[in-house]
């Protein structure tokens, strides 16, 4: 009888480890795993910073404005040198947003009153990621992410852009502006 028992619960351990190792991979893609990659964006796919640039006399104070980057975000050679491709992207989602004044140098952030970053792309809907409603006495500040917001439809294209919609307290007249973006992302991609 002992030895029916000792048999008994061989078979079950080894039942129970087999669910064990089937759940341990019930969240894989193909085969393998999923990996997340950390990646800090802050220049176009041409090797330029994003940034967004107006002049005083295209901004009216007291109302948000979209100022467009007019430029290209691409992370597809950067998901190269990862050995991944953008077929193999799961989910995208931003973990940090920071603007920097690139000009006038002289200036800080406390004109802004309000801002709103959104991307957007061909074939996707314009899509907020963050904002700040009110900004600090200095030439970088963070911005509020919005979370649980999966935005890898932008980076599975060839490109996409960006939009920085202002709401200005104060501008000086005839200035032209410069605010750079610093974009920072978890990235999923399917494993090995």
């Amino acid at each position: 009888m002992s030895n029916s028992l000792g048999r008994r619960s061989s078979f079950l351990f080894l039942i129970a480890a087999l669910m064990f190792l089937a759940s341990c991979d019930s969240n894989s893609s193909g085969g393998g795993g999923t990996i997340f990659l950390t990646h800090e964006i802050s220049e176009a796919a041409d090797g330029k910073p994003i940034q967004f640039t107006f002049s005083s006399s295209q901004i009216q104070i007291g109302t948000l404005q979209d100022v467009r980057c007019n430029c290209d975000i691409d992370i597809g050679p950067y998901l190269a040198t990862q050995s991944f491709t953008k077929e193999e992207i799961i989910s995208v989602n931003v973990t940090a947003a920071e603007l920097v004044m690139l000009f006038p140098i002289n200036k800080d952030l406390t004109f802004l009153n309000a801002a709103i970053l959104k991307l957007e792309g061909v074939k996707n809907t314009i899509t907020e990621v963050a904002n700040q409603p009110n900004f600090p006495s200095a030439r970088e500040s963070s911005l509020i992410v919005l979370p649980n917001r999966d935005v890898a439809g932008f980076f599975t294209r060839p490109s996409f852009g960006a939009i920085l919609q202002i709401d200005a307290i104060t501008l000086d007249d005839d200035e032209n502006y410069q605010i750079g973006l610093v974009l920072t992302v978890l990235i999923e991609v399917a494993g090995i």
